[in-house]
């Protein structure tokens, strides 16, 4: 359980580091603020799904 809960904070982490460029990046592909915030949910997601496979040497960048 303590493996867990530690990578539950260090997602929170990288995602507080993150949130900014996430909104952004689904503000450009999106028309409204409910499909943005739809859009960031399911980014989201994905992102807790794969975090275990993160690798904080590789940071993160928008194109």
């Amino acid at each position: 359980m303590g493996s867990s809960v530690n990578n539950a904070k260090a997602f929170e982490q990288v995602f507080a580091d993150y949130k900014a460029m996430i909104f952004k990046i689904a503000r450009s592909y999106t028309t409204n603020a409910e499909a943005t915030h739809d859009l960031v949910q399911e980014i989201t997601l994905q992102l807790r799904v794969g975090f275990e496979q993160y690798d904080a040497q590789y940071k993160p960048r928008a194109c």
